[in-house]
């Protein structure tokens, strides 16, 4: 057995995750088909709420973990396609119909940019020591490991370190820091609520 299922993820003895993708896949496609059989029979906002019940969880559920796996065999292009899916069917559009038009007027992120603000929330989450502690020790502000007074070390922008290796690039810490310090210095310097927070950074639910 190479793999075994923790609280819903299917996690590999080498940490790979398209099984993982695979298994939700599965599971977002099977939903998928039973939204279009009963879309005919339910309006168009009670569908939207059976979508974000029924799918979007299984696309967020532990993403800070398992978006990262490896974009060159393109496994969550998979589940990318599977939302752009959905979409088409909420709102019974053709092929032809561009998916950011679909998207705007469900009021959706993509995935990416989804799971990003999610990885956002973690660190904001780990910043208040609302998080795991071994998270939350992972992060080191440049303010804390070089005396010299720079701009970063005034802006609260974490070290990064000089990793070339891919596999260490994609860890939690590498993309969590990479992501917190492309955010505006306002934000990262003032560290307010976390529903403040989310305005801020222009965090949206969907």
């Amino acid at each position: 057995m190479n793999s075994n299922t923790w609280v819903s993820s299917l996690i590999h003895i080498y940490l790979a995750w398209s099984k993982h993708v695979d298994y939700i896949s599965s599971l977002i496609s099977k939903r998928i088909g039973v939204i279009r059989r009963v879309k005919f029979y339910l309006p168009s906002d009670v569908l939207k709420m059976l979508a974000q019940a029924l799918i979007f969880p299984h696309f967020d559920y532990c993403s800070p973990v398992w978006s990262n796996c490896n974009a060159e065999n393109c496994y969550t292009c998979t589940l990318q396609i599977l939302q752009n899916k959905l979409a088409r069917v909420l709102l019974s559009a053709d092929i032809r119909t561009p998916i950011s038009d679909l998207m705007n007027a469900l009021n959706w992120n993509k995935l990416n940019k989804r799971w990003t603000n999610h990885l956002l929330l973690m660190i904001f989450k780990c910043l208040k020591h609302d998080g795991p502690s071994y998270l939350h020790s992972q992060f080191i502000f440049t303010h804390d490991i070089h005396s010299q007074r720079t701009r970063s070390q005034s802006c609260n922008t974490f070290a990064i370190p000089s990793w070339s290796i891919n596999p260490w690039k994609r860890t939690f810490y590498y993309r969590g820091a990479t992501v917190w310090n492309k955010l505006s210095s306002n934000i990262r310097i003032s560290l307010p609520t976390l529903s403040l927070f989310q305005f801020k950074a222009n965090i949206i639910s969907m």
